[in-house]
């Protein structure tokens, strides 16, 4: 228990910089975290981006995924949010789920109910995708792909402003991927249908997103 505790919380910054030049001064040259629970045990060589300054935390958002089989259908819980950044006042905030295809079409959006005043919103909203079926004429038996292997969700955490639109915070791209650093979280989906299962996913900045 406090293994995993310790795990869920520590994150180390990374900083590189210059060697001394003759004034006696190091220039920044970038810096990166890695969270704790982002490691695997073993001799393993990670990889990770500087960036000129570090990347701002946009806080988590906790999220529970559920395959149906038989039905095609996939289930999103979007429990709660914690360490959403504020400018003076707590936000209110409010979450929107999108269903994307292989071409990255938007096949179906859903948002949840605004929560106000709060950094760490609970909202515990269960939203239904019914995914895309192929018609049988397009299938091909030699490379059958799983439903999940088609789709991808992206979950966008906004900002409600009573002017000029609405601020996108942060947001989360799934796919159904095996990645260095372990299994995706659609991945355990696929792998255990009819179980749901939980996770923590750091919030990125829209315009620096990448999966």
């Amino acid at each position: 228990m406090c293994t995993h505790y310790f795990v869920f919380l520590y994150t180390f910054q990374l900083t590189a910089h210059t060697e001394k030049h003759r004034f006696g001064r190091r220039n920044l040259l970038g810096s990166t975290t890695i969270s704790l629970r982002d490691l695997t045990v073993g001799g393993n060589t990670y990889t990770r981006p500087l960036y000129p300054n570090l990347p701002k935390d946009l806080g988590r958002l906790r999220l529970v995924l559920c395959y149906h089989r038989e039905k095609r259908r996939l289930l999103v819980t979007v429990v709660r949010a914690t360490n959403l950044p504020s400018r003076v006042i707590p936000a209110d905030s409010y979450v929107v789920v999108e269903l994307r295809g292989s071409d990255n079409e938007v096949l179906a959006q859903v948002r949840t109910k605004e929560r106000h005043f709060s950094n760490n919103p609970v909202y515990k909203e269960v939203f239904s995708f019914d995914l895309p079926s192929r018609p049988i004429e397009d299938w091909d038996f030699t490379n059958i792909q799983h439903p999940l292997d088609n789709v991808s969700l992206t979950i966008t955490v906004h900002r409600r402003k009573l002017f000029f639109g609405d601020d996108t915070i942060g947001c989360v791209t799934l796919r159904s991927e095996v990645r260095t650093n372990g299994y995706s979280h659609l991945w355990k989906c696929k792998r255990s249908p009819y179980q749901p299962i939980t996770e923590w996913h750091d919030l990125k900045s829209v315009s620096k997103f990448i999966t």
